[in-house]
């Protein structure tokens, strides 16, 4: 993570013709010539982010992040870097009831 944000993505698929990340609008990445797919994003929202890997057009979770999943299975997770010391701090905003009914 970049100090604007930024994060870069790195997977190693020697034999993929087309990978992309699909976090925020989604970023195509670049192939190296170590058979290592690259891009740096745009930068991100600070927070918890869910992303998956398209790999020639099949939807996987990134191998070398530890995952959890959403309800849009989108599988593997980032999180940006909290630069400021109040963001998970109780905050004073209108509160709404909460309630269950069958």
């Amino acid at each position: 993570m970049y100090p604007d944000n930024r994060a870069t993505f790195r997977v190693v698929a020697p034999d993929a013709q087309k990978v992309r990340v699909r976090i925020g609008p989604g970023f195509d990445m670049q192939k190296g010539p170590d058979n290592v797919w690259e891009v740096t994003t745009t930068p991100l929202v600070i927070g918890f982010h869910y992303y998956t890997l398209q790999i020639d057009g099949a939807v996987v979770a990134d191998p070398s992040t530890m995952t959890c999943s959403d309800r849009d299975g989108r599988t593997a997770a980032s999180r940006s870097p909290i630069r400021t010391g109040d963001y998970y701090a109780a905050k004073d905003v209108p509160h709404g009831r909460v309630s269950q009914q069958w």
